[in-house]
């Protein structure tokens, strides 16, 4: 089944039952008004028993009656606007047939290609109706002098009923406006124009601004605080400013943990900026993850602490996952870029071809394997434990908190002194004619997990301690970086010996194969010098962080 998506950027108001519509045409750009349309909307909207996705500002509906009969799932607004992803209705549902009301527990089945979206934040849990929501509806699509839409207005009569246990069984009634942009003009200024003018438009005959953000809040009503709650991270009370420090530790826990959530569903549909950020959210996270651990070295010992190790473990395997999807995608990206850079038309067809069906088959099946590591009850049993660990992490006493400032201090010093140590062991290394592009892709691999860590640490550094980390954090990031783009150079180079050799022993012509690789092999060897300004860059940095401890 296919999807749809759509970026809705909208105003609702509330008005009584006998508020009269202004005149529409005074809004900015609306030329004409179409001949209303009334519709008879009928929406069962789904969640979890502790309104996981309410919470977290997502509704899932499925709705009968009017032009866009299908399920919906409406994503948080990113300030934009709120991106709704439509499915297609069941085949047993008929589009347009009015839907009988719900009882509470009845089912009804999500489409898949929905659910993915928010996996990370139903995990295994029952999706069960948790409201109905009726709604005679009076649309009028407000057109621009050219014909174009403008936007759409829509009068509501609605009516709903929360189906949660313990729920009023009397229906709500009430009546609003909603004003929604047309797709072209959501992100635009004068989309923004036309907003405040019908603002003005509507809220002089007495419209005010909707006091609920949605539909099924209002429906919800007091059955909303009635339902369990789902694990929330705790909110760690300062006993005073030395609290800082394990206060900063706590919020960059519980900020890495909502970095992986958000980028869970972009991972899952393969897309490549998706799992890069979800990459480095899990490596902040294990970092992280370790300083919290340290506090706990002289302290009474807590079950809760082998929890934190059992996550840690389990984030270094996904690590590993998805640093080989972003691997073969890069991998795959700098191939074809060869390949398209190639001005001496001595490729020949064949070479080409192998090349880029291997690099393309490759990232197709690192990434398919993201999705079912993604898929895993391992990993989502992992979500559950880690939040659980946030509801209710073990807190040090008040003299081993306030050593967390010294902890991260420490953790710079050393993630500095190990990644200077590495990069001396590699000079040899690099310098070695004899070395192969596996040894070099080891050593790079080494850099980048310790480089990575001193990114990481510095940016803790410099959020929740006094002294000067916000250079060596900057050029720490940039480190970080440059290790990948060699690391990711030298793959291609080791990829392309490897097939050179094959085609070799298959008798074919590896002139094409030497080419490239020469091609690729002078660019790493361009990045591995860029990685020694790098390094110096971050020295000095680090040799200000440490003047501002003395």
């Amino acid at each position: 089944m296919s999807t749809t998506q759509f970026l809705e950027v909208e105003a609702k108001y509330a008005v009584s039952a006998d508020d009269s519509v202004p005149d529409l045409t005074k809004i900015l750009n609306v030329h004409s008004i179409e001949a209303a349309q009334q519709y008879e909307l009928s929406a069962i909207y789904y969640d979890t028993r502790d309104l996981r996705l309410t919470r977290s500002k997502i509704t899932l509906r499925r709705r009968i009656g009017g032009k866009d009969d299908g399920w919906h799932l409406k994503l948080p607004d990113t300030g934009s606007g709120r991106l709704e992803i439509s499915a297609a209705l069941n085949p047993e549902i008929t589009p347009g047939e009015a839907a009988p009301r719900l009882t509470r527990g009845t089912t009804d089945s999500v489409p898949e290609e929905l659910l993915g979206h928010v996996r990370a934040v139903v995990r295994g849990h029952k999706l069960i109706p948790i409201a109905q929501v009726d709604n005679l509806r009076v649309e009028s699509a407000l057109k621009a002098e050219n014909g174009s839409t403008v936007a759409d207005f829509c009068d509501d009569r609605v009516t709903a009923w929360s189906l949660l246990p313990d729920a009023s069984p009397e229906p709500r009634h009430w009546r609003e406006w909603e004003f929604e942009l047309a797709e072209s003009l959501a992100t635009t200024k004068l989309g923004r124009q036309i907003l405040e003018s019908a603002d003005e438009q509507l809220t002089t005959v007495g419209a005010v601004d909707s006091h609920s953000p949605s539909k099924l809040l209002t429906a919800l009503g007091e059955s909303f605080n009635l339902a369990p709650t789902p694990p929330t991270p705790l909110v760690f009370r300062k006993y005073d400013d030395r609290d800082e420090a394990f206060a900063g530790v706590l919020h960059a826990l519980i900020a890495t943990r909502d970095s992986l959530v958000e980028q869970d569903p972009g991972a899952r549909r393969g897309d490549r900026r998706s799992v890069s950020t979800m990459l480095n959210a899990i490596r902040d996270l294990r970092s992280v993850l370790s300083m919290f651990i340290e506090l706990f070295d002289h302290e009474r010992w807590d079950n809760r602490i082998a929890t934190a190790s059992d996550i840690e473990a389990e984030l270094k395997q996904l690590t590993v996952v998805l640093h080989r999807a972003c691997d073969a995608d890069a991998v795959a990206h700098q191939v074809h870029a060869l390949l398209d850079a190639d001005a001496t038309e001595l490729i020949d067809q064949q070479a080409r071809q192998r090349l880029e069906h291997d690099v393309d088959s490759r990232n197709k099946r690192a990434y398919y394997r993201v999705g079912a590591a993604l898929d895993s009850e391992r990993y989502l049993t992992m979500l559950d434990t880690l939040d659980e660990f946030l509801a209710d992490p073990p807190l040090p006493g008040r003299m081993e908190r306030r050593k967390a400032t010294a902890i991260i201090v420490r953790a710079v010093k050393r993630g500095y002194v190990d990644f200077k140590n590495l990069r001396s062991s590699a000079l040899e290394v690099f310098d070695d004619p004899e070395v192969t592009e596996s040894e070099y892709e080891a050593h790079l691999s080494q850099m980048h997990k310790v480089a990575e860590r001193l990114r990481t640490v510095s940016r803790v550094s410099l959020e929740f301690t006094p002294y000067d980390s916000g250079r060596l954090s900057k050029e720490s990031k940039k480190l970080v970086d440059t290790l990948l783009d060699a690391q990711y150079s030298v793959s291609v180079c080791e990829l392309i010996l490897k097939r050179a050799r094959q085609a070799a022993g298959r008798g074919e012509d590896t002139f094409a194969y030497g080419l490239l690789y020469q091609a690729e092999r002078e660019r790493s060897r361009k990045i591995l010098r860029a990685i020694d300004q790098r390094h110096r860059s971050v020295k000095s940095s680090y040799k200000r962080f440490k003047r501002s401890i003395a």
